[in-house]
């Protein structure tokens, strides 16, 4: 097949749960970097009014402090900035885990993948990395890049510029209202960027799904390499087909009905019984139900008599049907002889059905 290197099948699910379990799933960078900056920029705008007031504590505890020894005023200076700095940096910091680890559950869900902490020195080939420099997924990331900072810039420009005027004319004011009037600027310019941001991170988060799709194609080789891994050789495939079957039809032989229902035995006339069972549709043909010989088949005619089921005794057809398998349908040499021996039983009344019947003129066959 010439074209059987070609990757032109979908992947299959085997192989996207291979993938995901070395960590190869599709997604977007963007997302998780919007959300951390939405999360980041709303915290910081909800908490402006006190981080500044805080500031301007800080600002004047060197002041209150001057009477003191520098050591100790130092000391305590350090000690209030650290816990500043490090009540906003842990707060920062968590919330920034918290939304990276939302933004990865949002686009594959829950992923645990310990491969990926395994080193590969297949990233440092010098061929690899250059040829994914150049692929058409880096290109198009190159472009959206350069996309996003076009669109930002003039974003910038376009809320920025009808404020110029009014922030020089703020210069004249007091510092709170210069600065409130800075924060209503920056939230809404900010606000305004953060939808352009999403926009564009659902179209990248889009190309990523396609470029991913892309390269998880399958050749018709892969195709039939995964089907040999998954249900194995054909051959052996085949050889359990038949084991299978097998064990379907000795399951349903297991499960045929008991002696008691059978619609004749036919004998030979105390060696050989063979029972007949005929239910359409559920037994296109006749089917030899159970078959015995010798004490057995003595002892199937018994139950057989005890159950008023017909005995016939008809040497020719029990000896060609002793032959045939329990549990399968008659043979078409037999079918016109048991059509006639089922024929001749309708006839009949349930006194003469009570007796043992002999068909001399089926054993000339």
């Amino acid at each position: 097949m010439s074209d059987s290197g070609e990757k032109k099948f979908a992947a299959s699910p085997k192989k996207l749960r291979d993938q995901r379990s070395k960590g190869q799933v599709a997604q977007s960078q963007d997302v998780g970097k919007l959300l951390v900056l939405t999360l980041l920029s709303e915290m910081a705008l909800a908490s402006a009014q006190g981080s500044l007031q805080r500031l301007q504590q800080l600002l004047m505890l060197p002041v209150t402090l001057m009477g003191q020894p520098f050591a100790r005023a130092f000391q305590e200076v350090a000690v209030e900035a650290g816990q500043v700095l490090l009540s906003f940096t842990l707060l920062m910091t968590c919330g920034a885990i918290a939304m990276k680890l939302l933004g990865s559950w949002l686009q594959f869900g829950f992923l645990l993948a310990p491969q990926t902490l395994t080193p590969d020195f297949n990233r440092l080939n010098p061929i690899n990395q250059v040829r994914q420099m150049f692929s058409g997924q880096s290109l198009m990331n190159m472009l959206m890049g350069l996309i996003k900072a076009l669109l930002i810039g003039w974003m910038l420009y376009r809320v920025i510029s009808p404020s110029l005027g009014g922030l020089v004319g703020w210069v004249h004011g007091s510092l709170p209202g210069y600065i409130d009037a800075l924060t209503a600027l920056f939230q809404h310019l900010l606000r305004t960027c953060l939808a352009l941001l999403f926009v564009i991170a659902l179209i990248d988060l889009a190309l990523q799904r396609y470029f991913f799709a892309r390269r998880m194609r399958m050749s018709y080789v892969d195709v039939i390499k995964e089907y040999k891994d998954i249900e194995g050789d054909p051959h052996v495939k085949m050889m359990r087909r038949g084991l299978a079957q097998e064990q379907a039809q000795e399951a349903s032989s297991a499960r045929q009905p008991p002696l008691e229902e059978a619609d004749m035995l036919l004998i030979n006339p105390t060696h050989i019984a063979v029972a007949l069972y005929y239910r359409p549709p559920q037994t296109p043909l006749p089917v030899l139900l159970d078959k015995a010989e010798g004490a057995q088949a003595r002892q199937m005619i018994i139950r057989a008599k005890a159950a008023d089921v017909p005995v016939i005794q008809c040497v020719w057809l029990a000896r060609t049907l002793y032959r045939e398998q329990a549990g399968h349908c008659i043979g078409r040499d037999t079918l016109q002889a048991v059509a006639m021996i089922y024929r001749t039983l309708r006839e009949l009344d349930d006194d003469a059905r009570r007796e043992t019947l002999t068909l001399p003129e089926l054993d000339m066959r």
